[in-house]
């Protein structure tokens, strides 16, 4: 076969390959392109050769899991495979793909070229498709069992005829449609009742002993489904009842029991000894006692229900070291730790059965608990003092530029945590804004962050700029381990006539909201976190000019990001919510952005900075 046919087969085999081929510089700068890619997203090959960059051409999520992950990936190990990416094509509308990147190196193992082969993942996402609604059918059958082992465990706690009649129909009434129902037994006992079992359409299914009568809304007649449930829980109905009458030797330990980890339960729920103490007492009363009280140090005496008359100097005596009294109907318990006694708790009238050591026991679950409150208390005001003094101090203050931050840690109780805020003067009339995210929560991120948010500041005065402040914090986080993989923004702004440079190590790109409620991202500036800047290269730098009431928003992605959703969503949420706040003070937007935002974000560490550029007009 002649050469030039083989070539042109060769060529031929390129533009009509069934995925997409480019091949860019290593700053993923097109330099070829085939036509099954032009084809595909609807781009000019023309555009696409003048410069455009491959991570361009992806959605903003991809864009940025391309400079986070990909591209620090891909100069380690020269290849990177399956990628699951969104290219925008030209009408707009994404396109689902599978990546393949391989990084050419010449012979002094510099990056030349890059590789980039596109295959479409369309098809696959109908099978996902498929494969969800399989699982949705699978989820709805396992419901349907749910359902029966919620009325099992809920009848397995019930110890009367009565409640366990009651939890049945309870459980039903919150399943089912139910216009009446009812649980009676042979011999015509009613032992529970919803509505008029007597009227028209009502369905009586047997159990042992007697009968489970129910009538859907309207008389409907119950569908499979349904029928099976409303078996398989008269069944489960009788069984208890059998059980019930085979218990009555072990309801009060049953009680006890249930108590005890209904106690527990109230006391871990609340945080402080105040808060524990008022857990405690309605507890007590009136379900083991008609009247409790307690005294603990530091603490104002508390108490439920009616004491007996002259109990102070006893519950005193108690609460100095003293041991267990008893008084007319009830008993004085000492409250004791490790350390010592920490107070006393009254019982007054408790009910048959709680019998000492049982109380003993309450008493003892009570102690710890508060000896743990105590601890807790003691580690909230060491950690509030921590945040305080790594977070930044009061922002600068001019008339040129009004500047609110919001911080909350994602480790509930301690507040402290890896993500941090900061503004200072760089120098006379520059303002320098910082947002930044130290990986992990905690004590030690908190502790990480407070080293690099120093060392940033010490940087920033050298008036070296933006890139280079980052490019110097890498070679400091070769030495502080903690801080690796950190993603950090710096941006300063001349506040003579708004011009902003900025650099961007892997953080989520700040917003831009001008007082019309035009709101955009930030993309310039931006490479790998900190310590991803493997090979050394210069860190690029951004720069932007803000107008009057222009506001420049920070975040970080506890802000943005939700399990579940694409990034993408999470960034068109932070936008529509600033362009409607538009008009508000710098005050009232961060508010809002909390509001819409945080809200009901997952337990991660969130920051936000809003400044406000003011010049004179």
């Amino acid at each position: 076969m002649p050469e030039r046919l083989l070539a042109e087969t060769a060529e031929e085999l390129y533009e009509e390959a069934p995925c997409g081929y480019l091949m860019t510089s290593p700053d993923g700068t097109v330099l070829r392109v085939n036509r099954t890619f032009v084809a595909w997203t609807g781009h000019d090959r023309g555009e696409l050769l003048e410069g455009r960059r491959f991570q361009d051409l992806l959605s903003p999520g991809g864009r940025i899991y391309h400079e986070t992950h990909v591209a620090p990936l891909l100069r380690m190990q020269d290849a990177v495979s399956e990628i699951a990416l969104e290219v925008v094509c030209a009408n707009g509308e994404r396109l689902p793909v599978l990546v393949n990147y391989a990084l050419k190196r010449d012979a002094r193992g510099e990056p030349v070229l890059v590789r980039i082969t596109v295959f479409s993942a369309a098809e696959r996402r109908t099978y996902e498709r498929e494969l969800l609604r399989a699982r949705r059918a699978e989820q709805e059958a396992r419901e349907r069992i749910e359902r029966l082992h919620r009325i099992t465990a809920a009848l397995a706690a019930v110890l009367d005829a009565s409640g366990i009649a009651e939890t049945l129909l309870a459980e039903l009434a919150g399943m089912l449609e139910l216009d009446a129902a009812a649980v009676d037994l042979d011999g015509g006992r009613r032992l529970a009742a919803l509505g008029d079992v007597a009227a028209p359409g009502a369905v009586r299914i047997a159990l042992p002993g007697g009968a489970l009568t129910v009538r859907l809304r309207d008389g409907v007649a119950p569908g499979a489904d349904d029928a099976a449930l409303l078996d398989a829980a008269a069944a489960q109905c009788g069984l208890a009842l059998e059980r019930e009458r085979l218990r009555e030797e072990t309801a009060a330990a049953a009680r006890r029991a249930e108590f005890l980890a209904d106690l527990g339960r109230a006391l871990d729920q609340a945080a402080g000894v105040h808060d524990r103490l008022e857990g405690l007492l309605e507890q007590l009363v009136p379900r083991i006692a008609a009247g409790a009280g307690v005294r603990v140090a530091g603490v104002e005496d508390l108490a439920h229900g009616a004491l007996p008359a002259g109990i102070d100097p006893l519950l005193a005596r108690v609460a100095a070291g003293g041991g267990r009294e008893a008084i007319s109907d009830g008993v004085v318990l000492p409250l004791s730790s490790r350390a010592g006694t920490l107070g006393a708790l009254v019982i007054a009238g408790p009910v048959p059965g709680a019998g000492p050591d049982f109380l003993d026991d309450v008493a003892e679950r009570v102690s710890v608990a508060l000896e743990n409150a105590r601890l807790y208390e003691h580690e909230r005001t060491v950690a509030h003092e921590l945040q305080r003094s790594l977070l930044g101090g009061a922002p600068p203050q001019d008339d040129r530029c009004a500047i609110v931050a919001h911080y909350q840690a994602g480790v509930r109780g301690l507040e402290v945590g890896g993500d941090w805020h900061d503004a200072f003067w760089v120098r006379d009339g520059v303002v320098g804004v910082v947002m930044g995210d130290v990986v992990g929560r905690g004590l030690q991120a908190a502790s990480a962050m407070g080293q690099l948010r120093s060392a940033l500041r010490a940087l920033s005065g050298t008036a070296v700029g933006p890139a280079a402040v980052l490019e110097q914090l890498d070679r400091f986080v070769e030495h502080e381990a903690r801080a690796e993989w950190a993603t950090v923004f710096y941006g300063e702004l001349d506040l003579a006539g708004g011009a902003l440079r900025y650099a961007c190590a892997g953080h989520p790109p700040p917003a831009v909201v001008a007082p019309d409620g035009l709101a955009a991202l930030l993309w310039e500036g931006r490479s790998a976190p900190l310590g991803g800047n493997f090979l050394g290269d210069r860190r690029p730098e951004g720069e932007a000019r803000l107008g009057a009431g222009d506001r420049l928003v920070l975040y970080t992605d506890g802000v943005v990001e939700r399990r579940g959703e694409p990034l993408d969503a999470g960034l068109d949420r932070l936008l529509a919510v600033l362009g409607a706040h538009a008009g508000a003070s710098g005050a009232q937007l961060v508010e809002a952005l909390i509001a819409e935002l945080l809200a009901d974000a997952p337990l991660d560490d969130a920051c936000l900075l809003c400044l406000t550029f003011r010049p004179p007009a």
